[in-house]
């Protein structure tokens, strides 16, 4: 019973990890249309900048945090938004696709030259220590994870559903002309959507790095992230509780 339960917050845990990257491709399809086959690669990419700054360079995890998310993937997300997809607005529906698959395949390949694969690179615990309950040890670091990622799914839900911004971030794709008649912008509501997706992106690779006990690997992690691609066709790409909860299914199963 006991190895039940451990399995099973270890799973609620990655399921929470799967969750956040699985509400940012929401949030990007939400928001331009345009499913985000990268996001995957730019939580690996994050990973590793984590991985460099706390363990290259011994910066504190806040401040490694704060250029992860808020200036790497922030920015990293508009210029995606404005020097690759605003190109195509208009343009069929594969293209969008192309341009995503062609970020996840330069993504890779400069992670590859970046950081050498055969390099063993571990990631330590954002929070240290356990404690013990119903019989079983729980690190802090698994709560961490499941209570960020049940954070995340009830901002984003908040914001869509009860702020202006949210409104008009749920209006771009269905009719861009009557939301610019409202006085937002098209371009910067799609722009705000791809900031939000990569920074949700990035966070779930950070968070799930020291879930890695071998080390974070360019392809295995790529692919780990990936699996909140299901959660997120479960919920239909636009509906956020649903993509939760079937992120957390998929981390039990």
């Amino acid at each position: 019973m006991s190895n039940f339960l451990q399995y099973t917050i270890f799973g609620v845990m990655v399921g929470a990890g799967y969750a956040i990257a699985a509400t940012g491709l929401v949030v990007t399809y939400t928001t331009s249309g345009v499913f985000n086959f990268a996001q995957g690669a730019v939580g690996m990419v994050a990973a590793y900048c984590y991985w460099e700054l706390v363990v290259g360079h011994n910066l504190p995890v806040w401040l490694a945090l704060v250029i992860v998310l808020v200036v790497g993937a922030a920015i990293s997300g508009a210029l995606v938004e404005r020097v690759l997809m605003r190109r195509l607005h208009g343009a069929t529906a594969e293209r969008p696709v192309m341009v995503t698959l062609g970020l996840l395949v330069i993504l890779t390949g400069a992670a590859t030259l970046i950081w050498s694969p055969t390099t063993e690179r571990l990631v330590n615990n954002m929070v240290g220590g356990q404690f013990r309950l119903v019989g079983i040890n729980i690190q802090y670091q698994e709560v961490l994870i499941i209570g960020i990622a049940v954070a995340v799914a009830v901002a984003l839900r908040v914001l869509f559903y009860s702020t202006r911004t949210g409104y008009a971030l749920r209006a771009v794709v269905d009719d861009p002309e009557l939301l610019a008649m409202s006085g937002a912008s098209p371009n910067r509501m799609s722009q705000y959507g791809w900031i939000i997706g990569f920074m949700m992106a990035a966070l779930a690779g950070v968070l799930l790095a020291p879930t890695q006990t071998t080390g974070i690997n360019i392809e295995s992690f790529t692919l780990l992230v990936v699996n909140g691609y299901a959660a997120a066709i479960v919920g239909r790409l636009k509906n956020i509780p649903v993509t939760f909860v079937a992120a957390i299914g998929i981390g039990l199963a």
